[in-house]
């Protein structure tokens, strides 16, 4: 008939067809960026804290000779005593020195420093009311010994965490500040006893020590200011565009085919009758996977009955921090990932929980055997007890060639301002590849040697002063250039243990070599001696580094014979 055409009766819908569907933009897999100290930014404030503590604190250090000296004569303490207590300082610090990085992980690098600034407040204070010898010595030795340490430890060891192509200047300028320290606190720590007497100029100083706190408030943690890897953004970002442009060709040609079956299907229903109402096909059961972020206590199965969980591992959870368990409660965020064994939990004793046992669970003992840890860190401990001995000489010594007090802590000034300049200067060339790290360390321990010979042999004050000075730069040396080879042969993320492991052995030499040094002056009644002895122990740190030298060379030619011969 002209009209309409008829229309098809059919018993039922067909089910749809399947629409072509269009992909989703493809998830860029997010890589773990490799987080990075800033290299500055904040850093810098801390380079500023640390700074202070290290500007203020050698009014109670290396100014003991000028400070202390008359005072302990009035005590009654001889030449031996004299070295004790000061070599005593020494060694609680660099023992305290073992327990301040596992400590600073555990506290934090703010807390630590700021209780050592109040512990040297309160050293200072017991020091200027000490009526003998001992008092003196458990206040000014123990508690300023761990107050130093507390307080000046993490201005070296929280420099690589924020520093890393800069290091070696921010190094150079917390070293700088320390010896600007020297030139600023000898004279004025002379000026106090002149102008107020010993009990005031202990408390002078007493106050100048609680910078400290001032400084351990700038020392935020690391990670608070830490920045991913350039090229791991770099390289994010490519991936970030390739994807998306291939993204976007993909969904035109299939928004395209799915116009076009949508637009069939539509004429087709056009000529069709359904006598029955549509009824969608039963789903078939859907068998629940296990989320990769559940947590499974445990689980049983057919025909086991009160299965006990062996291990129960607890993945961090990726859910939006609004989501709660309870529905109402805001969900604490996870602490990384942890492992619960009941092995491990019957081998916990009671005394787990104290922060001490914590402490020493938490060093790394292995370093020990390491050949590489002696070779950097007993030359570094000749080192050090030649250099804190002959500053606690030098005032002596030129004052029994007659000079004046004032000349003497002059001396020392000159010392810490050669050390200013020479720090900043070798602490800028240490960041370039092309600088001999080794060599210059060598050269700056056989130097000092040298120049503590020399200081006895020359008849004027300015040539001591010459000497001195020379001194100051081999030091300068050896005290900038020490970080590089402990990050090149032990590792940076070993850097704040090694130096607690250094300190110990910085320790034994002190009190070791105080000794020798105030019995040798005791009995020959000679300054000359003293700085002879110092020689003899700093050239033999010089002998090790040249003895390795040779070694390496040694083994470098073996090797290169061998493959010349191989080839051959």
């Amino acid at each position: 008939m002209g009209g309409k055409p008829s229309k098809k009766l059919v018993p039922n819908r067909p089910l749809p067809r399947p629409l072509v569907s269009v992909p989703q933009k493809a998830a860029v897999p997010k890589r773990e960026a490799k987080m990075v100290p800033p290299d500055g930014g904040w850093g810098w404030m801390v380079v500023l804290g640390a700074c202070l503590t290290f500007f203020f604190f050698p009014a109670v250090t290396v100014a003991f000779g000028v400070m202390f000296r008359d005072r302990l004569v009035e005590m009654g303490a001889n030449s031996t005593s004299f070295t004790l207590i000061g070599n005593a300082l020494s060694t609680v610090w660099s023992f305290t020195a073992l327990l301040a990085a596992p400590l600073s992980e555990l506290f934090g690098h703010r807390k630590i420093t700021m209780t050592g600034g109040l512990l040297a407040f309160l050293a200072m204070i017991l020091s200027a009311f000490s009526t003998n010898l001992f008092t003196f010595g458990l206040a000014y030795s123990v508690i300023g010994g761990i107050a130093g340490c507390l307080c000046t430890f993490n201005g070296f060891t929280i420099i690589p965490l924020y520093f890393s192509k800069r290091k070696g200047f921010a190094n150079g300028l917390v070293s700088s500040s320390s010896a600007l320290g020297k030139i600023a606190m000898a004279p004025l720590v002379q000026l106090l006893l002149d102008t107020y007497g010993y009990k005031w100029a202990c408390l002078v100083i007493a106050a100048l020590s609680l910078h400290s706190c001032v400084s351990g408030m700038l020392f935020q943690p690391p990670r608070w200011h830490q920045v991913p890897e350039a090229e791991d953004s770099d390289c994010e970002i490519i991936d970030m565009e390739e994807t998306i442009s291939s993204t976007s060709r993909d969904e035109s040609h299939y928004e395209r085919l799915r116009s076009r079956s949508v637009r069939g299907e539509e004429e087709e229903e056009e000529n069709v009758i359904f006598d029955k109402p549509t009824a969608s096909p039963p789903a078939p059961p859907v068998q629940r996977q296990k989320s990769e972020d559940e947590v499974v206590l445990f689980t049983r199965e057919a025909g086991q009955e009160n299965v006990q969980p062996k291990r129960m591992v607890e993945r961090q959870l990726t859910v939006e921090s609004t989501v709660s368990w309870t529905g109402s409660l805001d969900m604490m965020p996870p602490v990384g990932n942890k492992v619960f064994d009941d092995d491990e939990a019957e081998d916990r004793s009671c005394c787990d929980d104290f922060v001490v046992v914590k402490v020493f669970r938490m060093l790394n003992y292995s370093m020990l055997k390491d050949p590489k840890f002696h070779l950097v860190a007993w030359p570094n401990a000749l080192c050090i007890m030649g250099y804190l001995n002959s500053m606690y000489a030098l005032p002596g010594y030129i004052t029994s060639l007659h000079y004046t007090d004032i000349m003497a802590a002059f001396a020392i000034s000159v010392f810490s301002a050669t050390e200013v300049v020479c720090r900043l200067g070798f602490a800028a060339l240490s960041d370039y590849a092309w600088f001999p790290v080794e060599k210059a360390y060598v050269f700056g321990i056989a130097l000092s040697a040298v120049s503590m010979t020399a200081l006895t042999l020359v008849p004027t004050y300015e040539w001591i002063l010459f000497w001195v000075a020379m001194n100051g730069i081999a030091l300068s040396l050896t005290s900038v250039l020490l970080i590089h080879l402990m990050i090149r042969y032990l590792g940076q993320e070993n850097y704040a243990q090694v130096i607690g492991f250094c300190s110990i052995l910085n320790g034994l030499m002190l009190i070791t070599g105080g000794f020798i040094v105030g019995a040798a002056h005791d009995h020959f009644a000679s300054y000359e001696c003293v700085f002879y002895i110092l020689t003899i122990f700093i050239g033999c740190g010089a002998i090790i580094w040249t003895a390795w030298g040779g070694y390496e060379f040694m083994k470098s030619r073996a090797r290169s014979v061998s493959i010349r011969s191989t080839i051959e």
